[in-house]
């Protein structure tokens, strides 16, 4: 089940915008209720939303961004590279530092069955590569980092996948490097 999904530096969308499907004491009575909790409360969900507003507003591009983000799952940023050699983005076109800068795709998902679980994927992308990619899960509200990597930083810093046995990383210490700036507010946890 989808909870949230986040995009920066997409088509027309120039900041950080967060599409949420978490229910809201306005809405609560529509959503469907989880396992989860926040602040003691029980979360629910909506089971559909709409997106409204003026035309040229960014309506079409949220949905183009959600696309992009699956199509990169699902045929892997490997498959993007053997023609180009650069990953296919659509970084904001109206300010040219932004090309500069990375795009950013993340969804918070609630998975499982019994036991849901709440996790949280993203990715950010330049046009050269991948510049990090993360996922984070949250069984019994507690994070666990299954792997978190950055294209600056070297391997023993988690330049690669920094998962151990049971898909499950070591936590970030207070020596370790932290997360680059564009993502230092996305990855810390919403509910």
């Amino acid at each position: 089940m989808l909870l949230s999904f986040r995009v920066a530096n997409h088509r027309s969308i120039r900041e950080e915008q967060e599409l949420s499907l978490v229910a809201t004491e306005f809405n609560g009575k529509t959503g469907r209720e989880t396992d989860l909790r926040s602040d003691g409360k029980t979360v629910s969900v909506l089971p559909a939303i709409g997106i409204f507003g003026a035309n040229a507003s960014g309506k079409s591009n949220v949905l183009s961004a959600l696309r992009f983000m699956r199509k990169a799952v699902r045929e892997s940023f490997a498959e993007w590279s053997k023609d180009s050699g650069v990953a296919e983005r659509e970084p904001y076109a109206l300010d040219p530092a932004a090309r500069e800068e990375t795009s950013l795709f993340e969804v918070e998902l609630l998975l499982g069955v019994r036991n849901p679980t709440r996790f949280t994927y993203g990715f950010e992308l330049s046009d050269e590569r991948v510049e990090a990619e993360w996922l984070h899960a949250y069984p019994s509200g507690r994070r666990q980092v299954w792997f978190d990597r950055e294209a600056g930083r070297s391997d023993d810093e988690g330049g690669n996948s920094t998962s151990r046995a049971r898909g499950c990383a070591a936590p970030r210490t207070p020596s370790s490097p932290s997360p680059g700036p564009m993502l230092s507010s996305s990855r810390s946890p919403r509910l």
